[in-house]
């Protein structure tokens, strides 16, 4: 409801005036319901960006500036990933919930756990990010997994999944004359945290 017409519903229900759209009063509620639009107006938008669903502007922009999140044009997706970054609780450490987490921040990965070194071993699955990129998933990665381990960020287009994938037996792959340090340091992206 316009400010006018709920100035006009709480008068008339006095009984007091006689609200017939040519007397003073109505020249004056106009006169105030001009003032009063601007003031609705903001009221309506700042409901509108309370809400992680329904906000448009601000209202992800100062959430995203929270959870240092790069910018991004497309609301769907600015909404999706402030959703499931709002969505992390204490018992959100399991490997599916980490991998939720940040995909929702738009880092696709596989997560293994390294027990032996206490390590989570994320498997970057992007391909084609700059350094500049792939230290700002590090970073943003880092916000959300276990303080307790220590992170390793596998971006080569290589990994030991893959390898395992090809179904190549032993001597295959041994023919290719890489030794297993040439098959850590492939392409040189690796990052630990």
């Amino acid at each position: 409801m316009n400010p006018l017409d709920s100035m006009r519903k709480q008068m008339s229900a006095t009984g007091l005036y006689a609200l017939s759209g040519t007397t003073l009063v109505d020249a004056e509620l106009r006169a105030y319901a001009a003032g009063l639009a601007a003031a609705a107006a903001a009221v309506e938008e700042l409901q509108r960006e309370m809400f992680v669903q329904t906000a448009e502007s601000y209202g992800l922009a100062l959430r995203e500036r929270l959870f240092a999140l790069p910018a991004q044009e497309d609301t769907a997706r600015r909404r999706a990933a402030l959703a499931a970054l709002g969505a992390v609780t204490p018992r959100g450490f399991t490997r599916k919930a980490i991998e939720e987490t940040l995909c929702g921040i738009g880092i696709l990965c596989e997560l293994c756990e390294n027990t032996q070194d206490r390590l989570v071993y994320l498997n970057m699955l992007s391909e084609g990010d700059t350094q500049q990129a792939r230290t700002q998933k590090a970073e943003a990665a880092g916000k959300f997994l276990p303080a307790n381990l220590g992170a390793e960020l596998d971006f080569r287009s290589i990994s030991w999944n893959n390898i395992d994938q090809t179904g190549g037996t032993f001597d295959e792959l041994d023919a290719k004359g890489l030794s297993w340090d040439s098959i850590d340091e492939y392409e040189n992206a690796l990052l630990r945290i």
